[in-house]
């Protein structure tokens, strides 16, 4: 997960607002990261819960959804927007996850401009990853009755709306409504949280020693030098500029997990098709050759 704020001159709200809500919110993450009283489950738990409080799960599944959202009856939104909040949770902390070191002091996120329109804001920062350098996150936000919440997150471009936009949208087009809700709960299982909460327990684990026995004392620099955990695999099975050829793929790919990304930063967006995650490169190996057993231009493409 130091402020330069650009804020727009016709925003009503206070300047800042937006990047305080977000610096309030690693605070509270860190805290929880930290405390030595709280089991690993505990602190998954807590930060679920911090996640639930600063997303606006109606609106981002509103977003999400698309123009199908107008036409659900007031249970169905509700229904959907729990589910979707489920599934947001996993995919924000997931993302994190694989990406954040944590040092002593916590995750460390660099606030580096915020820009707010009406009632609508956006906040870029940078995250410390366990690699070399930072990534940047977007947060996209509304403010509504309890203040500036974010409906949608972009980490290097790629957005979770567009990402399960696209996701949606093939599912519509080729059934019914009640067809996304049961995909959806699939999504929220039990087996998919318990897969989601494997992939968070590095940021659920923070910075403390796995092995009982006493630490040895270590210079303080010792976790800058100490080696970045490995991040997970993703297999690319395909890039397109219509969403409806990535859609055909994703169709095919039903034995897979798969997670769609739509990028930013040109005219036409490309919509990946990834599969994955895997622990390391010779479990992706094995995948990508039985996908190209099937027909499939597949490579490792993100580490």
């Amino acid at each position: 997960m130091a402020a330069l704020l650009v804020v727009a001159a016709a925003a009503p709200a206070r300047a800042g607002e937006p990047t305080e809500t977000l610096r309030k919110f690693f605070d509270r993450a860190n805290h929880i990261l930290l405390s030595p009283e709280t089991t690993a489950e505990g602190r998954l738990t807590a930060l679920r819960t911090l996640v639930g409080e600063v997303f606006d799960a109606r609106q981002a599944a509103a977003l999400a959804v698309g123009r199908q959202w107008d036409s659900r009856t007031p249970v169905e939104r509700e229904g959907f927007s729990r589910l979707y909040a489920d599934v947001l949770e996993g995919a924000y902390l997931g993302g994190v996850g694989s990406r954040a070191r944590v040092r002593g002091d916590g995750i460390r996120a660099g606030f580096e401009s915020e820009v707010v329109q009406g009632r609508q804001a956006t906040v870029v920062t940078t995250l410390e990853t366990r690699g070399s350098g930072a990534v940047p996150v977007e947060y996209h936000m509304q403010r509504g009755e309890r203040g500036w919440a974010v409906v949608d997150v972009a980490v290097e471009g790629w957005s979770l709306a567009r990402s399960y936009r696209a996701q949606f949208q093939h599912v519509l087009q080729s059934g019914t409504y009640a067809d996304l809700v049961a995909r959806l709960r699939d999504k929220a299982s039990a087996s998919t949280l318990a897969a989601i909460a494997a992939a968070t327990r590095a940021v659920a684990d923070g910075p403390r020693a796995t092995s009982p026995a006493p630490a040895p004392v270590l210079p303080p620099n010792a976790a800058e030098i100490a080696p970045p955990a490995p991040a997970p695999l993703w297999i690319q099975v395909g890039a397109f500029r219509e969403t409806e050829t990535a859609s055909r793929l994703v169709e095919s790919l039903r034995a897979y997990r798969v997670m769609v990304t739509t990028g930013s930063g040109r005219a036409t967006p490309l919509t990946r098709v990834l599969v994955g995650p895997f622990p390391d490169r010779a479990a992706a190996a094995l995948v990508v050759k039985e996908l190209a057993a099937r027909g499939h231009r597949a490579f490792i493409a993100v580490e």
